[in-house]
């Protein structure tokens, strides 16, 4: 069985679910304060999509993550993705739902490695890139993987929603204004270049859809 951080590492190494992020930061509604049932239209059809059990737990999962700051390449920053304060709560009698409170760690669940084996499964589908990607991973990332330098102190989700206001043309500083965003150098000109920086990196992100 594959537990909760390998399968974390092996959807954000596939491609289709960091796309399935970045379209929504683009192009998505904002899911806060709608109904449960809103909710359940909005990610079903997107883990279907993605041949994934729309299940309430991977649904969870998708929602924070679509939710949280952090960055989709920095796996530091991983830690910021947390279940919704305002996600309804879930009752399932039949699943431990117990640890998926609101305001805490979002991670996936485990899933089934070896037949017998207690975990949920994560897609139907055998022949899954997810599961092929699981069958290749080995504990921990290793040491050539590691990450250097300072963690990102902007979150993909906001470099996204930049980069598109910026391509329907949004000035820097209306961006810099409805984003609080720092004005480095108001003496020599009302853009931001932090505002820069984030529809450059959103711009990136954005190609790869």
């Amino acid at each position: 069985m594959w537990n909760c951080t390998q399968v974390e590492r092996a959807l954000f190494a596939w491609r289709d679910w960091r796309n399935s992020l970045i379209e929504h930061w683009a192009y998505g509604m904002n899911l806060q304060g709608i109904s449960l049932r809103a909710l359940q239209n909005v990610v079903e059809p997107i883990l279907r999509k993605l041949d994934l059990i729309p299940s309430r737990a991977n649904g969870i999962y998708w929602i924070s993550c679509a939710c949280s700051d952090f960055s989709i390449r920095d796996r530091r920053t991983w830690e910021r993705i947390i279940i919704p304060p305002w996600l309804p709560p879930i009752i399932n009698p039949g699943v431990d739902f117990t640890y998926l409170k609101a305001g805490k760690r979002a991670y996936p669940l485990s899933i089934f490695g070896q037949e017998g084996e207690e975990g949920y499964p994560l897609t139907q589908n055998n022949k899954h890139v997810i599961l092929e990607t699981l069958s290749k991973m080995r504990g921990r990332p290793k040491q050539k993987e590691a990450i250097r330098g300072p963690s990102p102190s902007y979150p993909d989700r906001l470099a996204v929603k930049c980069a598109v206001m910026k391509n329907e043309g949004v000035t820097y500083v209306e961006i810099a204004k409805k984003y609080k965003l720092k004005i480095t150098k108001p003496e020599l000109s009302l853009q931001s270049d932090t505002a820069r920086y984030l529809v450059r990196k959103g711009r990136q992100l954005l190609t790869t859809l």
